[in-house]
């Protein structure tokens, strides 16, 4: 399918959500007023937070400048990978490289909940995340649904700077130790490329 290319935010009805923002440079309307979170400008999370996705609930962003992560931890929605919809089911975690289109959609009569991380790097910087293609795997969302539970709650305390850079040093852990699991070095990549067009060769 084609992908959408206008911006799209329906968050209304009985959708909610619980979200922590690294600054407040962003002022769209569902962001403004969340908390802020300095922390976790130091791994170029943008914001994160859990989502309790209610039917007309959708999310189009056409062409998102960072990383995203989302792990469902109840229910089941909809999400565009690759072209194509995805179920998005508890047990698993999927991340979306930047500058493609993040599509989200819920089902009709079903409710879907979900954590999600989305990165942002400044120009010229390394990005700490980056995922060269979609990617969507198994993975434990019961703990990091705890580690986003308390980060937004320690994020909120004050004097409590120490404990907060914890629990997002952690969230960080969980998603890079995700990517890494599930992706060959690009050396290799290039390395088995090289190969396959020169198989009559006797390499050792």
């Amino acid at each position: 399918m084609s992908s959408p290319t206008t911006e799209i935010n329906h968050l209304e009805g009985d959708t909610y959500y619980q979200c922590v923002r690294a600054h407040n440079a962003d002022t769209r309307s569902w962001l403004k007023d969340s908390p802020i979170c300095t922390l976790l400008q130091k791994y170029q999370i943008e914001h994160l937070g859990v989502m309790f996705a209610r039917s007309p609930y959708k999310i189009v962003r056409p062409h998102q400048s960072g990383a995203f992560f989302l792990v469902t931890i109840r229910g089941k929605g909809r999400a565009l990978v690759n072209g194509e919809w995805h179920v998005c089911t508890p047990g698993e975690a999927l991340i979306l490289p930047a500058y493609n289109t993040n599509a989200l959609v819920c089902y009709e009569g079903e409710e879907w909940d979900f954590c999600w991380v989305r990165y942002r790097h400044e120009d010229g910087q390394t990005p700490l995340i980056h995922a060269t293609s979609a990617l969507v795997a198994e993975f434990p969302f019961q703990s990091f649904h705890s580690a986003i539970q308390g980060l937004m709650l320690e994020s909120q305390s004050p004097n409590r700077e120490a404990i907060t850079q914890q629990w997002v040093q952690l969230v960080h852990i969980y998603i890079s130790e995700f990517l890494k699991s599930h992706q060959l070095d690009d050396r290799l990549w290039k390395l088995w490329f090289h190969i396959e067009k020169q198989l009559d060769l006797e390499w050792n």
